[in-house]
């Protein structure tokens, strides 16, 4: 499981967020999530859920590129 601790030291790169129940995807950036050092709260606990399903059940995949992140999104 990704923490926001994790979250925050991949930053600036993003993180792609995929759910279980219905397959929509999202990229999400420290930034964006208010991710800190230390917080050591899962995604699903910071309060991340499916903008789609309403599901907090998703895998995380790590980027270390923006390019990597926009194939992510174009191969739903």
């Amino acid at each position: 499981m990704m923490t926001l601790h994790d979250l925050a030291q991949n930053s600036p790169r993003p993180v792609g967020v995929e759910c279980i129940h219905c397959i929509h995807r999202a990229l999400f950036t420290a930034k964006e999530l208010r991710a800190k050092r230390g917080d050591m709260r899962t995604l699903s606990e910071a309060g991340v859920y499916c903008g789609n399903c309403g599901s907090r059940q998703f895998s995380v995949e790590r980027f270390m590129s923006w390019s990597k992140a926009h194939a992510f999104m174009r191969n739903i």
